[in-house]
């Protein structure tokens, strides 16, 4: 898998959030005519924001995981996650 396309109702709060946590913005954010705002990691990864005015419901069994490398960098970005106020 090579992207992952996301509704979001903020794309550039989304953008600042994926950016700042999660390493997307390892090359220039893409924009498409569509409206779809397409950031990149550093390995290639694409995670598409699509623009959307509908109400965003999450399924309970949804969730997305990331790989660290270790313990104690899942444990320094969950302090971060939540000194930041992120649920």
């Amino acid at each position: 898998m090579d992207h992952l396309a996301i509704p979001v109702r903020d794309q550039e709060g989304s953008r600042r959030f994926y950016e700042a946590y999660f390493g997307f913005g390892a090359r220039p954010a893409r924009r498409y005519a569509d409206g779809v705002l397409m950031l990149y990691n550093a390995t290639g990864f694409a995670l598409a924001l699509g623009p959307s005015d509908e109400p965003i419901a999450r399924p309970s069994w949804m969730h997305f995981g990331i790989g660290l490398p270790e313990r104690e960098a899942v444990l320094a970005l969950r302090d971060r996650l939540a000194s930041d106020g992120v649920e």
